[in-house]
């Protein structure tokens, strides 16, 4: 500002010295020359830190003397000119020779009215496991306000300088002299932060009280993984586990919530209250929480008097009676399963308003999303309360499995992400208050959702390099969840439930308070199993590798041969084999089990050449047949020779039962999976169906949900699509008659109801309609009052709209509706009537009728409809500028529509259509989304060429 200042100011004469217009081109070029030579000899000094080292001016330390200081910035220098930099900053680890053993922490929040910010300040002792001169410690958006260190006698030490290294988040303290190995410092720093960075690190959430309508706010944190940082300068790596003292300071009247049970309170000159908190036992940075708030509790006990409480807003706490019981039985089943008391004195759980994630597992006091502990029995539906109580034992199983231990690096967040998921349903099928739930079975959908994503080349294996801030957010996905838990699954099959236990409980009494590595888990688990038996060699291949196997499995006489391939669910992807150290082979564990009952855990191990086989004794080769991976509780696919799977059809027309429903649910999914990748013919999938007249348990049903969606895709506009209606209706109609269109029965006949009602009613079960329609009527008649059976609800939208959407109906859901009714536009789009669908059109380009935001979903409710699909796709076509005028071509939205219509094109006519428009407008898709768009036409086409003929065929013999 002081240059823009002097510029401005009005010339003047002003006594001086003055030279000639001569004499000052030569001084002018003169500094232009010593500028140049100087910038060329900086650029040839070697420089003793990087470039972009940030170093920032600070108050000055008591008794420190400044050295080198600088308050500006250097630019980095394009290389090759910048010389690499080995300081120990610039790596992105902490250096392994600075432990932390202690935290101090005190957090002072303002987050009333407009304020938005905290104060604070840390004192870390630091065990310096090597002579050196450099302190680290991670900062994000924090402002450094001061900084000591101090010695164990408490004497200061003095400082040469600090600076933010921001390409690794370091605040770097150099120090004048060596700290000595062995020594244990106090690094003691202020600091001040925004509670507006986002919805984690420390942050505001916000909520509405929804009886007075009041404003209300709390301050709140989420780290998990990489964000304690943002909140207070610390050693942000899950394997430095330290101790915590936590101070909050806080008005009266509010809520201080933290891992440990308040300790003190303080009432300070200015009014606020100081609590502190007891010491926390040893843990990672990103499981301490601190919550300042004005929420309400409702408490229960456990067995052993712990105290189990569940915080949330006043306005909602009436509604956390169902969280309250089920936080209380998961608590007392893993103390007991695991041999070990929870460690902490008391187990808080709090619901935020505003989070980024469903929940996190913080020691002592677990936060949860938006409603996760809120649930009312009279309005929800029971995939709500199953969801729920999912949450809870997921949350409470990582006391044990993430917090007891912590995986060393997030390299391994399975070891904490995937046994919690794994537990979700091991606990809760043991559990008496989910008895009737049959969580073990539910397992069996999960795994076989995964093995669909799993069988894309973009995936990525369980354990995945996270050397970056984006690689390690990226470890939290679907693979490390959802897989985990699978491979946790197989290893109990393979050991089964008392070796595995007994497993689990020597590995958390060895390492509690500590870090493990998944080499730590196998070595662990290997001593409570036969000799010989090699974790390692066995599961690592597993979890090393991307994708799994498809067996490929003949029988002659008693002997069965298997041979191994990696699945992938186009045949035709290519990927390279040396990519893999194992060559994307598997050591597999077969888990047969046979019609009379025998079974066995034979294993095909990765490095076998060709196939591998075994014998079965007491088998009867013509009357009996073998079934691989029990259960579903493999992690693989397992395709029979045609012989082979006709005799497996031919068992479950027989006798349905003669195999556990994760093993019929196995099959079906198995079959559907292998022939989309042309692996069987689809007349061998469809024949699985036939005996589903007699299925009643969910798995199945779960597993036919999900894989007729796509067939039923393909052939809605196809001549033979009656066929293909009338033998859904058939094996539908037993269980439509026993379970009837009434939400009522156990909460797994609930749950049963919903996909088997979603498959009737898509195939025009007649007594599935019948129910939709009574209870849409009786709505219509009650102008909208009737509270619907809300498990059924929007079945009853859906169904019953379309068979009853006349006049009067589609008028009366207008009269209803209003610019912004989300809901009911999804009804309306469901309507079979090609004028009343354009007339839906036409009101989402009118903002008087419907939102100019809710466009595009309306548009996107109307693609799924296959009448309304073909409609919009001509309405699309040929209104494509109108679109572009009134959206613009950058929004993208817009652009996803064509990705949206055109999915499941799958004739020459549509894939030319698609091909004109694109080359009429070009901008109306990237050239990738081009590409894809076009990519998935021509394979629905070329589907359509392998598989039409043989489904055609199997409709007419068994269906018309």
């Amino acid at each position: 500002m002081q240059l823009q200042e002097d510029r401005a100011m009005s010339y003047k004469k002003t006594p001086g010295i003055f030279i000639s217009k001569r004499t000052s081109i030569i001084i002018l070029i003169l500094l232009v020359f010593i500028c140049i030579t100087i910038g060329l000899m900086a650029g040839l000094i070697k420089q003793g830190c990087p470039s972009d080292v940030i170093v920032t001016s600070e108050p000055l330390s008591t008794g420190a003397t400044p050295k080198n200081m600088s308050t500006t910035t250097t630019l980095p220098v394009p290389p090759p000119t910048t010389p690499p930099c080995h300081e120990v900053w610039c790596n992105m680890r902490l250096p392994d020779y600075l432990v932390p053993i202690h935290y101090n922490l005190t957090q002072f929040p303002h987050f009333e009215h407009n304020e938005s910010s905290f104060d604070g300040n840390v004192s870390v002792s630091i065990q310096v496991k090597q002579d050196t001169k450099i302190l680290l410690i991670h900062i994000n958006y924090l402002e450094i306000r001061q900084t000591n260190v101090k010695a164990a006698n408490g004497d200061d030490l003095l400082i040469n300088r600090t600076f933010a290294y921001e390409p690794n988040l370091f605040w770097v303290v150099e120090m004048d002299k060596e700290i000595k190995l062995g020594s244990i410092v106090f690094l003691q720093i202020e600091f001040h932060g925004s509670l507006n960075n986002g919805l984690v690190g420390y942050y505001r959430s916000n909520y509405e009280d929804a009886r007075t309508g009041e404003k209300r706010s709390l301050a709140t944190t989420k780290f998990q993984p990489t964000d304690a940082r943002k909140a207070f300068p610390c050693l942000d790596e899950p394997a430095l586990k330290a101790t915590f003292t936590m101070t909050l300071i806080h008005k009266k009247g509010f809520v201080p919530l933290s891992n440990m049970p308040p300790e003190k309170n303080i009432t300070r000159l200015d009014g606020f209250i100081e609590t502190t908190f007891q010491k926390s036992p040893p843990m990672p940075t990103y499981l301490l929480a601190f919550i300042v708030c004005d929420f309400e509790y409702v408490e229960g006990y456990t067995k052993d008097k712990l105290p189990v409480r569940i915080y949330g807003r006043p306005d909602m706490i009436n509604q956390t009676g169902f969280a309250l019981e089920a936080a209380i039985k998961t608590t007392e089943w893993f103390n007991e399963w695991t041999n070990m008391t929870y460690q902490l004195p008391k187990l808080d759980h709090v619901n935020i308003p505003d989070y980024p994630t469903g929940a996190t597992e913080h020691w002592g006091v677990i936060t949860y999303g938006r409603g996760r502990l809120f649930y009312d029995p009279t309005t929800e539906l029971t995939n709500r309360q199953q969801s729920l109580a999912s949450v809870i034992v997921h949350e409470v199983a990582h006391n044990y499995f993430g917090n007891t231990y912590t995986c060393y690096w997030w390299d391994d967040t399975w070891l904490n992400e995937g046994f919690a998921s794994y537990f979700e349903h091991k606990a809760m099928g043991d559990m008496e208050l989910y008895k009737d739930w049959d969580m073990m079975e539910q397992i069996v959908p999960s795994t076989q959702n995964m093995l669909f994503s799993d069988s894309l080349l973009p995936s990525n294996p369980v354990i995945m390099q996270a050397e970056t801030l984006d690689e390690i957010r990226g470890t939290f996905n679907r693979v490390t969840y959802s897989k985990g838990q699978a491979i946790v699954n197989m290893i109990n099959a393979v050991m089964g439930d008392d070796k595995f236990q007994e497993g689990i409980q020597k590995l958390l009494k060895k390492y509690e308070y500590k870090s493990i590595t998944t080499d730590q888990l196998w070595a662990e688990l290997e001593t409570v199993m036969p000799p010989g038996f090699d974790f390692k060699e066995s599961f690592d291949p597993w979890v090393r590798q991307t994708g799994y196997p498809v067996l490929e499995v003949h029988q002659m006489n008693d002997t069965i041969k298997v041979s191994q391939s990696r699945f992938l669910k186009d045949i035709n992807a290519t990927y390279n084999k040396n990519d893999s150290q194992w060559g994307y082979k598997w050591s597999v564990p077969l888990m047969w089990v046979t019609s009379n009952n025998q079974n066995g855990n034979p294993w095909l191990k990765w490095n076998a050449e060709g196939e591998s086989e075994f014998v079965i004794n007491s088998f009867d080769p013509v009357n009996d047949v073998i079934k691989l991976n029990k259960g579903n509780r493999g992690f693989y696919r397992v395709n029979y020779s045609r012989d082979m799977w006709i005799k497996l059809v031919d068992k479950l027309m027989q006798k349905h039962d003669t195999f556990g429903a994760g093993d019929r649910a196995n099959l079906i999914d198995d079959a559907f999976e292998i022939a989309m990748s042309l692996r069987i013919g689809y007349d061998t999938a469809l024949n699985v169906t036939r005996y589903m007249a007699q299925e009643r348990s969910p798995a199945p049903w779960k597993a036919l949900r999900n894989n007729v969606i796509f067939l039923n895709s393909m052939f809605q506009n196809h001549p033979m699509y009656f066929c293909l209606r009338k033998h859904i209706q058939k094996i539908t109609e037993p269980s439509m008659r026993q379970l009837s269109f009434e939400d009522v029965g156990t909460h797994i006949e609930r749950l049963n109801r919903q996909d088997i009602v979603a498959i009737a009613c898509e195939f025009g079960e007649q007594r599935c309609l019948d129910g939709a329609t009574r209870y849409f009527l009786d709505w219509i008649k009650s102008n909208g009052t009737l509270k619907l059976p809300f498990n059924l609800e929007r079945f009853i939208w859906k169904y019953g709209f379309q068979q009853n959407d006349g006049k009067m109906e589609w008028n009366f859901l207008l009269d209803r509706i209003n610019i912004t009714d989300f809901k009911t536009l999804g009804i309306l789009s469901e309507t079979r009537k090609p004028w009343l669908l354009n007339q839906l059109i036409y009101y989402a380009m009118d903002e008087t009728k419907i939102s100019s935001t809710l466009t595009f979903n309306v548009f996107s409710m109307i693609a799924r409809n296959p009448i309304g699909k073909l409609i919009l796709w001509d309405w699309y076509r040929n209104n494509w500028n109108k679109l572009v005028k009134k959206f613009g071509i950058i929004n993208l939205r817009m652009r996803w529509l064509v990705l949206i219509i055109t999915r499941d094109f799958n004739t020459v006519v549509k894939l030319r259509e698609v091909k004109a428009f694109l080359k009429q407008f070009p901008e109306a898709a990237s050239k990738a989304e081009q590409r894809a768009v076009i990519q998935d036409i021509q394979r629905n086409i070329g589907w359509m060429d392998k598989n039409e003929k043989a489904i055609i065929d199997w409709l007419a013999a068994y269906a018309c």
